[in-house]
């Protein structure tokens, strides 16, 4: 029997969503977290929402400077793409917001997919510093057990190496090339020639960190992502009074969050959202069952508010999910 990678990653993400689900809503009082939500001002809801766009719109401004250097894009089709693709990520398994990214700018932009794929990986490690970065920052707020601390530097490290071997791809891209050219030998030379020239335009993808201006901005930009997206928790928690998180914690349980959802889920990242949030909450001495609420009202939230932002620029396009699901099928 045949598995495509939807069915594989639906077999994998589904029971594992269902377990962390099962992890947070174990041991709540479930009378407590419905007290909580119903005694929220939700007026806060306001301004969580404005920094929730805030947050997607920097990424939109950040990705044309990562593209600046293969082509310079119109800002509106980078914000579209950026708020399908999350979307995306929240119905579709796999992560298919991040290919449907990749095919929409690379047809709309007529750029190389695989350019957009290598900016799309930049994107990914600048965020990981980000979040690193503002750890750090929480190192010195809040009292962590070393075990945590061991984990951020094995991070640091592993993050740094990765940085390191981009830039050799870079700076040594006709050694590279020469190595790739001998290792390539050994496949047929059709399949061969394919692979080298999508290392060559995954290169250029790279091109942005060459230009350490561009790169220096994009990385700044990271930084007031995160910040936006830390300001989402923080006046979600001011609306529920939950005073144990002020803005430094939320962006560490931001930051848990963020980190804890590269376990494979559902689309959305139902349970594992949930879960990672609520070990945040418990560092910061939050009772787990209004920290169930808070990750509750602010996951739902947030996927409501993708929900409209992202089926809005569909229409906008004329495009439809299936569509573009079956763009990224053909991709992958």
């Amino acid at each position: 029997m045949r598995f495509s990678k939807r069915k594989i990653a639906i077999i994998i993400g589904i029971p594992l969503s269902i377990l962390f689900l099962y992890l947070a809503f174990r041991k709540v009082e479930f009378s407590k977290a419905v007290e909580i939500l119903k005694t929220t001002n939700y007026v806060y809801l306001i301004p969580a929402l404005l920094a929730f766009l805030c947050d997607f719109t920097l990424r939109a401004v950040r990705w044309n400077f990562l593209l600046m250097p293969i082509k310079k894009c119109r800002f509106i089709n980078s914000l579209s793409t950026v708020f399908i693709g999350f979307f995306a990520n929240n119905v579709l398994p796999m992560r298919a917001g991040e290919i449907i990214r990749a095919v929409m700018l690379g047809e709309k932009e007529k750029i190389s997919k695989t350019s957009v794929v290598a900016t799309l990986v930049v994107e990914r490690i600048l965020d990981m510093f980000a979040l690193i970065i503002l750890l750090m920052i929480a190192f010195f707020i809040f009292p962590f057990p070393d075990y945590i601390k061991k984990i951020w530097l094995i991070g640091l490290v592993i993050l740094s190496i990765v940085l390191l071997l981009m830039y050799g791809l870079i700076f040594f891209q006709a050694f590279t090339l020469r190595i790739m050219d001998k290792f390539l030998h050994i496949f047929p030379k059709r399949l061969g020639d394919r692979i080298e020239n999508m290392l060559k335009l995954f290169i250029q993808g790279l091109e942005i960190m060459k230009k350490s201006h561009y790169f220096f901005i994009s990385f700044l930009l990271s930084i007031a992502i995160w910040l936006a997206d830390a300001a989402v928790f923080f006046f979600v928690a001011k609306g529920m009074e939950i005073h144990q998180v002020g803005y430094m914690g939320a962006a560490f349980v931001m930051c848990v969050i963020a980190l804890g959802i590269s376990v494979p889920s559902s689309p959305g990242f139902i349970g594992v959202y949930e879960y990672f949030g609520i070990l945040g909450c418990s560092v910061l001495g939050v009772d787990k069952s209004v920290a169930l609420s808070f990750m509750l009202l602010t996951h739902v939230m947030q996927i409501l508010a993708m929900s409209v932002m992202g089926t809005t620029f569909l229409a906008r396009e004329h495009l439809s999910l299936i569509q573009l699901e079956r763009e990224a099928e053909k991709e992958s």
